[in-house]
């Protein structure tokens, strides 16, 4: 997965790592190297998930993972 900030500043998580395009400012799932579609990509929230603040657009993409936390009782086994 990859962490990429458009030009207005949005955080966008991509399954794929997205292209840049110059034209409208924003990155995009590269569609003739994948099967994913356009749609295929979710905004980050920063209120909930204030994170990534060193990303900005003249950045590549960042690959991170996703972790699941596992839970016991309802409180995360640190």
């Amino acid at each position: 997965m990859y962490v990429a900030r458009d030009k207005d500043e949005c955080l966008w998580l991509f399954i794929d790592k997205p292209i840049r395009s110059q034209t409208n400012g924003r990155w995009e799932v590269d569609t003739q190297n994948s099967l994913l579609r356009d749609d295929d990509c979710l905004q980050i929230d920063e209120c909930i998930i204030p994170d990534f603040p060193e990303i900005s657009w003249e950045d590549e993409p960042i690959e991170v993972d996703l972790v699941r936390k596992e839970k016991k009782n309802g409180y995360d086994k640190r």
